[in-house]
């Protein structure tokens, strides 16, 4: 399915990318004269038919009371996703399907925009590797070093440090006056 499209009928030529279409995970197909555009699941979602060398897609426009409904049921369904601490779509709409809450109205064709939130909260890394997988072998064969400065305390500005990764030897160096 598509969403987030702009159509201009006054301009002189709209574009399609498929690059986009395919970022969501369809289909694009092209056989002789036609393009077919499919979802992951196989459903056809759009066709084209070559014409003077670009393919026109074969639209049929959606009433803007129709394009509303949808957009205001999307952002019902958002709203009520942060309400219930970001709460997936099929749950909030058990809710209402099971009249679990009161004044929730949410059609269940509605969908769920894209939630940053939700992204970041179950992102994770990897752990960083224990001390010892990073240790030296032996003495002074990894030194890790610092520079600090230029501090204004009063007395020298900065100072440099050296610490020895197989014996944690630490040193530290101030500038010399002069």
């Amino acid at each position: 399915m598509f969403d987030h499209i702009l159509y201009v009928p006054e301009l002189a030529g709209n574009l399609f990318s498929l690059k986009a279409a395919v970022s969501k995970n369809n289909i694009i197909q092209f056989r002789n004269s036609r393009c077919w555009i499919r979802g992951a699941s196989g459903r056809v979602f759009g066709m084209a038919s070559l014409n003077d060398k670009l393919y026109r897609l074969n639209c049929s426009l959606v009433s803007q009371e129709q394009a509303c409904v949808a957009s205001e049921q999307r952002r019902k369904l958002n709203l009520w996703h942060e309400r219930f601490g970001h709460l997936n779509k099929q749950q909030l709409k058990e809710i209402v399907r099971y009249n679990l809450a009161t004044k929730i109205k949410i059609l269940q064709s509605a969908k769920l925009s894209f939630c940053e939130a939700c992204v970041k909260g179950k992102s994770h890394r990897r752990p960083f590797n224990p001390i010892r997988e990073n240790q030296s072998s032996e003495p002074l064969r990894l030194v890790h070093s610092d520079v600090c400065g230029p501090m204004h305390t009063g007395g020298r500005k900065y100072f440099v440090t050296f610490v020895d990764n197989y014996s944690l030897l630490c040193r530290v160096f101030y500038e010399t006056q002069g």
